[in-house]
C-alpha cells in the first residue's frame, strides 16, 4: 500500500502524513519539552520527594553510625536466639492483630449499627492486606 516510501497518516489511506507528523512520530523520548524533562525539573524544586527521599537516606546513615555497636552486638550468635524468640512473637502478635481485626471489622459492619457500622466498614480495608 505504502508507494515510494511514503509514510501515511494514521486513519488518512493514501494521503501522505505531513511533515510535522513524520516528525512528532520519529522524535526521540527524550526530547526538550517533553514530560520526563518536566518531570526531571519538578524533581529538582526544594520540597519536590525527591529531597524528602534523599533526607530519610541521610537520616538512616547517620542512624546507623551512631548505633553500629548496637547492631553488630544484637547479630552476635549468642542473641541471634533471643532475635529469632522476638521475630516469632512479633509476628504472631501481627497475625492476631490483623485477622482479629479483620473478623472484628466485618461483623461490626454486618450489624447494620447506625453509625457503628459507617465507622467499623471505613476502617475495615487497613485490615485487608
Amino acid at each position: 500500500m505504502m508507494a515510494g516510501g511514503d509514510i501515511l497518516a494514521i486513519g488518512a489511506v493514501g494521503k501522505p502524513a505531513a511533515l510535522e507528523d513524520q516528525a512528532a512520530v520519529m522524535a526521540p523520548a527524550a526530547a526538550p519539552g517533553t514530560n520526563t524533562q518536566d518531570n526531571l525539573e519538578k524533581g529538582r524544586e526544594p520540597g519536590s520527594i525527591a529531597w524528602w527521599l534523599v533526607l530519610v537516606g541521610v537520616y538512616f546513615v547517620f542512624d546507623y553510625l551512631m548505633n553500629r555497636d548496637k547492631v553488630f552486638e544484637a547479630v552476635q550468635p549468642r542473641n541471634i536466639r533471643a532475635n529469632l524468640w522476638n521475630l516469632a512473637i512479633i509476628g504472631t502478635a501481627c497475625l492476631i492483630f490483623v485477622n482479629g481485626g479483620n473478623v472484628l471489622f466485618t461483623k461490626l459492619t454486618a450489624m447494620k449499627i447506625p453509625i457503628i457500622s459507617r465507622v467499623a466498614g471505613a476502617i475495615l480495608p487497613l485490615f485487608h492486606l
